[in-house]
């Protein structure tokens, strides 16, 4: 009695080859797509917004600043005022240029060095009126 050969893709182990050959293309696959999800991280993290410096207005007495423009959502002001001890004074504040209400930067009665954050883009001037020098930094959060 002579014996049928059955086609290739007929027997069990043909079938058992393209199952784990799929299961190795997939996970390549995968371990395609998180590497390329990690790389998507790095970019974000590279493109995160942060502080970057915009304008220094230093000085002493009562002075107003030139118009500066901040495009971010937010900026900070970094600001360092020191006098004679006995008679020190360091006010400051910020008011956004074609407005009349003034947001307080500073105000104490003893050198001083600190800063603080504002809220809101467009066009701003410092106003400061110190018994000492001063120097303020802005920073736009961009």
């Amino acid at each position: 009695m002579e014996q049928e050969k059955k086609a290739v893709y007929k027997k069990w182990w043909f079938w058992a080859i393209i199952i784990v050959v799929v299961g190795i293309i997939g996970s390549g696959s995968k371990g395609q797509t998180t590497q390329n999800n990690q790389q998507a991280e790095t970019t974000q993290t590279n493109t995160q917004k942060q502080y970057q410096q915009v304008f220094t207005f230093s000085g002493n007495g009562q002075k107003k600043s030139e118009p500066f423009t901040i495009t971010g959502d937010r900026f900070k002001i970094a600001y360092d005022c020191k006098g004679d001890t006995s008679a020190t004074y360091c006010g400051a504040f910020i008011y956004k240029v074609g407005s009349q209400l003034p947001q307080g930067v500073m105000n104490s009665q003893k050198a001083i060095k600190d800063e603080t954050v504002v809220y809101g883009a467009g066009e701003y001037y410092l106003d400061a009126n110190t018994m000492g020098n001063f120097t303020m930094t802005v920073y736009d959060y961009k």
